[in-house]
């Protein structure tokens, strides 16, 4: 079950990065994915209240929402570190030779 789950977790980002490049944007994408995930999560603590469990909703909450929802924001957080450096910034370019430069 894991593999599955992580299978899904890990093919997902094609489908969120597919998104976010042609219709919405990363700033909505990562929304859009984010209510998904909270929404599955949501769902999977309902599925599996104890003494009313429902098996079928747990399973399509956690291996379809949960999965699609953290595989769409995994491609577009990641971008974000990256514009967080600015290039055109000499500071930014330049790589410390020696111990009195770290420092």
């Amino acid at each position: 079950m894991n593999s599955v789950f992580n299978s899904f977790v890990y093919l997902t980002p094609l489908l969120g990065g597919y998104i976010a490049d042609s219709h919405l944007g990363r700033y909505k994408t990562i929304g859009v994915f984010g209510m998904i995930y909270m929404l599955g999560t949501g769902l999977m603590a309902a599925a599996s209240y104890p003494g009313h469990e429902i098996p079928w909703l747990f399973i399509f909450s956690f291996f379809g929402l949960v999965a699609l929802g953290a595989g769409g924001i995994k491609s577009n957080v990641v971008t974000l570190g990256g514009d967080q450096f600015n290039l055109d910034h000499r500071a930014s370019k330049k790589i410390p030779t020696s111990s009195s430069e770290i420092s």
